[in-house]
């Protein structure tokens, strides 16, 4: 087999791409046989897996901003496959046994496609917005004192919010929070009617579902992970297939099967000529329950959490 190339050219298609990747694999899997794989072989894996990306997003946006509705159709497309090289470890040494090439689902950057299409990119500010009262709104939730909001109102800009809450004022509110994700949308998805009134609408299972996926347990001891804008595009992103889709969240968990026990057999007693013993009681069936995941409808993109996460620490 002929060595895949380190780097790529830029000219190569989306089916020279594959090709490459399945060879590189191909050549891991074969070094693996030989009890050899060399670490420089695996870092050649995100090279090309970044060039069939980037391909694919260029096909995709193009694609998109021929529809009649291009930000629609962005918003309900959602996602796009691209390829990525899947390790398989042994339990117990850990070693790579196996390497393959993989699909994976990645989502659309709207603040990316709405460039590339040429449409107004101004809402990216109103989300930068909105990420700095949600974490006003984070640092409520722990108790931050007076002056721990002002020091943080200092950081984010958030002067006029911290005042109004020392005044009895609720800047984070659900209700709040609630007009100011629809001033993003509304940059997102301009209102079409004459009068201005934007058909799509948010409501407060969205926030609720901003906050669930918002904040996560940070690297720190006591340390509280929030998003960044980044992160939170792609949040508000989920919010807007959902309302274009009008679909519902979902939660995922581990749903329950009760087990169907058998009737237990008749016991039966043997009893010898020399001595005679009581009948043994028959074992008890388990009815211990069996658990099984439940189906999930949310596709598993390629988001890192604690990469786009900064660390907002608690107040002991």
């Amino acid at each position: 087999m002929t060595k895949a190339p380190i780097t790529p050219t830029g000219n190569e298609s989306l089916s020279q791409i594959e090709k490459t990747l399945a060879d590189i694999a191909q050549q891991c899997n074969d070094a693996i046989a030989e009890g050899n794989l060399p670490a420089d072989m695996l870092a050649i894996f995100p090279v090309w897996e970044k060039a069939y990306a980037e391909k694919q997003t260029n096909l995709v946006f193009k694609a998109l901003a021929k529809e009649d509705n291009p930000r629609i159709a962005a918003i309900k497309r959602y996602s796009f496959s691209v390829m990525r090289h899947k390790e398989t470890r042994d339990t117990n040494t850990k070693r790579i046994t196996k390497v393959e090439i993989v699909p994976k689902d990645k989502q659309i950057a709207l603040d990316k496609f709405y460039k590339a299409a040429g449409f107004d990119t101004m809402w990216v500010h109103n989300v930068s917005a909105f990420n700095q009262l949600m974490c006003l709104w984070a640092a409520q939730e722990l108790g931050y004192s007076k002056a721990e909001l002002e020091k943080l109102a200092k950081s984010y800009y958030l002067g006029k919010q911290v005042r109004a809450i020392a005044s009895g004022g609720t800047p984070t509110s659900n209700n709040a929070l609630c007009k100011a994700l629809q001033k993003v949308i509304d940059g997102i998805l301009p209102p079409e009617s004459e009068n201005g009134v934007n058909t799509y609408k948010c409501n407060n299972h969205d926030i609720a579902y901003l906050k669930l996926c918002y904040v996560k347990k940070g690297r720190e001891t006591l340390g509280l992970a929030i998003s960044k804008d980044g992160y939170l595009r792609t949040l508000i992103t989920d919010v807007l297939h959902r309302i274009v889709e009008n679909k519902r969240y979902n939660v995922e968990y581990k749903a329950i099967e009760e087990k169907v026990d058998k009737p237990a057999p008749k016991s039966q007693v043997t009893t010898s000529a020399k001595s005679k013993s009581k009948p043994k009681k028959a074992a008890r069936k388990s009815t211990a329950k069996k658990v099984v995941p439940a189906t999930s409808t949310i596709p598993d993109l390629d988001t890192e959490w604690l990469d786009n996460a900064v660390d907002l620490d608690i107040a002991a």
